[in-house]
């Protein structure tokens, strides 16, 4: 191998393999470039909960209520309340009671809860009701028994 005066063969070394980390460092990089272009250029997609979300209901007149059932579980904060029928009616079995205000009253057990059905809302389904829309329910009354 022919070494040009000056330059140690070491030194030769050294260029080729630190060129070649380089070029891969700027292969790399293109790429890179080219994979993120192509993913903001592709249509967005729909969400799985924007087809349930469809599901969800604002009655233009709320219907009174007056609900007993067992509480499953309390929302952030003691705001409302997941709250399943003692008697299931329309097939219905769970409801989302929410105070229209702020509370901090907390309950457990049964209840009879008094109020407006004012809809249907998906917003707990995944987390409260195993995958279910459920009546919405504004509360003027809640009294355990």
């Amino acid at each position: 191998m022919h070494v040009e005066p000056g330059v140690h063969e070491r030194d030769k070394t050294f260029a080729v393999v630190f060129g070649g980390i380089s070029s891969l460092i700027l292969l790399v990089a293109v790429a890179t470039i080219i994979h993120f272009v192509g993913i903001e250029s592709q249509p967005a997609r729909l969400a799985p909960e924007t087809d349930q979300q469809s599901k969800e209901v604002v009655f233009e007149t709320p219907k009174k209520i007056n609900w007993p059932g067992t509480i499953i579980s309390i929302t952030g904060g003691g705001t409302g309340y997941a709250v399943q029928l003692i008697e299931p009616e329309d097939g219905n079995s769970d409801f989302l009671a929410i105070w229209p205000n702020d509370s901090n009253l907390i309950l457990s057990g049964r209840v009879v809860v008094s109020g407006y059905w004012t809809g249907i809302t998906c917003a707990y389904r995944y987390t409260l009701f195993s995958g279910q829309c459920v009546p919405e329910i504004e509360i003027e009354t809640i009294e355990s028994f």
